[in-house]
């Protein structure tokens, strides 16, 4: 149980006994200055009306039951009305010291929650088309799929990782016209792709194009499972480190399988689909959209929205009915329609879609474009080979995903305290550094004041705020929390010193001890790592 919950349960039980409404919805919050308080409560104000009764009033009626109860004597060193109404509460160093030794005791699974309880999730990311490297926009999608998937299993998701393989399709259709096009085949044209790649594998595999002049699918099918074999694969399991549960091919899964008719004639049950002109129509108006759109069309060929449709279902046939898909900015038109089409034929599904927004790398004032079919693109494999993973992966999830990022390469490529990453890498080589310096010397049993115990509140913060982003996936919110408390170490560690005289102050020692603790948790969590020593 967090503090936040303790606190939930101890004003609901004091609520009780003065005869407030049960029903009221509860909200504890962090005040804005540590003067207030280390939580704050609005119910007062919430209740005010209702009650007739003015904030300040309802807020002295429940601080004096409160003050009844004993748990709130020993939790708290101080609960006092403020402002308008607010009930702001103090914890005791009594009550840190505990949550202090606890965080010493039960180490990286302090910070875990029983938010979900093993219900399953998926989360399919990156999903980049096989035509071409990954980009930068594939990188933030990937690094935050990853993290977000490290965040659910602390909060007791069974999750699952995929990366959806689109390899069949007009993509590649137009990615074996391309190699046509680069080998002088055929007339080049704008929409195909241009990247030095494409005349790359070219020289590498030799194939006798005259054969597949009229097989473009064909051939862009060779090409793809080359680029994915050998591009894409590496780069996400050796460059990026992140290990998918699978990897799964549209063309296998869904077109030998025969899974689309399959969801076409579900569909047709519905009673949210029709035929016009020879295709065939999901009305999505009847959902919010601006236009029916084409499930199948006149010559019978799937379109990616129908083909989209029959992976959800696929997935929920494997047992998955909690689905989390992330996509690029150029997607975010398409969310309602997929959704609103997964919920006709699974009801029970719920389906969420995160929108990645768009990526720059920019350095020295400058912005390299990017785009996949010109060739003129940063890709991740060179981005990984000019910077370590662990500060790719850093700086990809310190924004939300619906902002526009400026990748600051000149910052990343800084390997001093500047640098946010290791800024938080120092403090917690730092830490290691103290405890091998206390193994071999006497501890003294002493006990936390009340001026070391003032910033031991954030410590506590892990747990409410791990769950809060299983909640909201705001995953920026790790990387804040990670440089306040990082700072939080740095101040304690100028005013205060573990070792003196050869001993060692034992609730000092219990103090880094915990701040090293919390954060190796979210640097792992992060997918990044928690060094012992640091290279000058």
């Amino acid at each position: 149980m967090t503090t936040k919950e303790k606190i939930q349960i101890i004003i609901q039980r004091a609520v009780q006994k003065i005869s407030w409404p049960p029903d009221v919805s509860l909200e504890i919050n962090y005040p804005s200055s540590i003067n207030f308080g280390h939580y704050s409560c609005n119910i007062a104000m919430i209740l005010a009306r209702s009650l007739k009764k003015s904030p300040q009033e309802l807020a002295q009626e429940l601080k004096t039951e409160l003050l009844k109860d004993q748990e709130v004597l020993t939790t708290f060193s101080k609960v006092e009305v403020a402002g308008p109404g607010f009930l702001n509460f103090h914890l005791s160093t009594r009550y840190l010291e505990q949550e202090l030794l606890a965080i010493n005791k039960q180490k990286a699974k302090y910070g875990q929650s029983k938010l979900a309880k093993k219900e399953k999730v998926m989360i399919e990311f990156i999903s980049a088309n096989p035509t071409g490297p990954l980009t930068l926009a594939n990188g933030r999608g990937g690094f935050c799929g990853d993290v977000l998937a490290n965040v659910l299993q602390r909060c007791g998701y069974t999750v699952s990782r995929e990366y959806y393989i689109n390899d069949a399709g007009n993509q590649i259709v137009t990615l074996g016209k391309s190699v046509l096009a680069a080998a002088k085949k055929i007339p080049d044209d704008e929409s195909y792709y241009h990247g030095e790649y494409i005349k790359d594998w070219l020289q590498q595999r030799q194939l006798k194009l005259d054969n597949y002049l009229n097989k473009p699918e064909e051939l862009g099918q060779k090409v793809a499972e080359d680029i994915f074999t050998q591009s894409i694969k590496p780069v996400i399991s050796s460059g990026m480190k992140i290990a998918f549960d699978r990897y799964y091919s549209e063309y296998q899964e869904l077109h030998q399988k025969d899974q689309i008719k399959k969801v076409l004639t579900l569909l047709k049950k519905s009673g949210h689909v029709y035929q016009s002109e020879q295709a065939w129509w999901f009305a999505s108006t009847k959902f919010g959209d601006d236009k029916d759109r084409v499930l199948l069309t006149a010559d019978e060929r799937p379109t990616y929205f129908l083909v989209d449709i029959a992976y959800h279902l696929d997935k929920a046939q494997r047992g998955f009915n909690n689905m989390i898909d992330i996509w690029g900015a150029d997607h975010a038109g398409y969310v309602a329609r997929l959704k609103s089409a997964v919920k006709v034929i699974q009801p029970q599904v719920q389906l969420e879609v995160i929108i990645m927004q768009l990526v720059r790398l920019i350095s020295g004032g400058k912005e390299f474009k990017m785009s996949k079919r010109q060739g003129t693109y940063v890709t991740m494999d060179y981005l990984l080979k000019i910077l370590p993973l662990d500060v790719v992966r850093w700086f990809f999830v310190m924004y939300t995903a619906n902002t526009h990022f400026d990748f600051n390469l000149d910052l990343a490529k800084d390997k001093s305290e500047k640098n946010p990453v290791y800024y938080v890498q120092y403090a917690h080589a730092r830490i290691s550094s103290i405890i091998h310096k206390t193994a071999k010397l006497k501890i003294n049993k002493t006990s936390l004041s009340d001026a070391e115990a003032e910033g031991l509140y954030l410590l506590l913060r892990w747990p409410e705020l791990l769950k809060e982003i299983g909640v909201t996936w705001q995953l920026n919110l790790i990387t804040s929390y990670l440089l306040e408390l990082t700072k939080s170490f740095h101040q304690y560690y100028q005013a205060y010193r573990v070792m003196e005289n050869d001993e060692v102050a034992s609730h000092r020692l219990n103090i880094v001890k915990g701040y090293q603790i919390v954060l190796a948790d979210l640097l792992a969590t992060l997918g990044i790592s928690a060094p012992d020593k640091m290279e000058k």
